[in-house]
């Protein structure tokens, strides 16, 4: 699909088609920046990053056995590329590996309030509920000869 994307959806389908697996930092850089003005900057950052992979990998011999994981990598983009007005460069408005992003803190700080005014609301129909149950004990002692000669009425 071409065109303008957000980061959030262009992030989602490298995961569908990373088979459900989040593609790391560097690789959602290139890319979500291929074909746009700011790549020229992002070229020598990602070249950058590239390199001192390249340097971990063939300080422990043998390119062929050693790989970095994608937290390391992760780790290289976050060295690399600061927070610019709060956010990373590139990157949009998607938090860090491993943040949550603010919309999710909003929506559990929104449904753990929804909670506790549930719980409260159950709380206080549980014992309405439970006055309710006591009245009606009361009025079937009170009245249990009415009670009895009321049934054998009806049976009759």
């Amino acid at each position: 699909m071409t065109g303008a994307k957000s980061f959030e959806r262009r992030k989602d389908e490298m995961t569908i088609d990373n088979g459900g697996e989040e593609p790391d930092m560097l690789a959602f850089l290139e890319d979500a920046h291929r074909s746009r003005k700011t790549s020229d900057i992002l070229k020598r950052i990602v070249e950058t990053i590239k390199e001192q992979i390249n340097d971990q990998l063939t300080q422990g011999g043998s390119t062929e056995t050693n790989h970095l994981t994608q937290a390391d990598i992760n780790n290289l983009v976050l060295k690399e590329i600061h927070i610019i007005k709060g956010h990373r460069f590139g990157f949009g408005t998607l938090p860090d590996p491993g943040q949550v992003p603010p919309s999710a803190s909003f929506i559990y700080a929104s449904a753990t309030k929804k909670i506790v005014t549930l719980e409260n609301d159950k709380a206080e129909k549980d014992k309405v509920i439970q006055f309710l149950q006591n009245i009606a004990h009361k009025v079937v002692s009170k009245f249990r000869d009415l009670l009895h000669e009321a049934e054998d009425a009806t049976q009759e």
